[in-house]
């Protein structure tokens, strides 16, 4: 099982795999669709996987 982690960070947001990272935006949305795409393309090889979303506190 992998873990994609959805990351907002001071300076927008980070998708990462296994402690790399593979996406960086400034929108949460778009960050999102991409871990959502990454999880897909994981999926169609045979890799399990999960998304974690992680918001700064307020």
């Amino acid at each position: 099982m992998r873990t994609i982690e959805v990351n907002q960070t001071e300076a927008g947001w980070e998708v990462t795999c296994d402690h790399q990272v593979v996406f960086t935006d400034s929108l949460e949305q778009r960050s999102f669709q991409a871990a959502l795409d990454y999880g897909s393309r994981l999926f169609d090889e045979g890799v399990r996987a999960e998304i974690v979303l992680h918001r700064l506190e307020a």
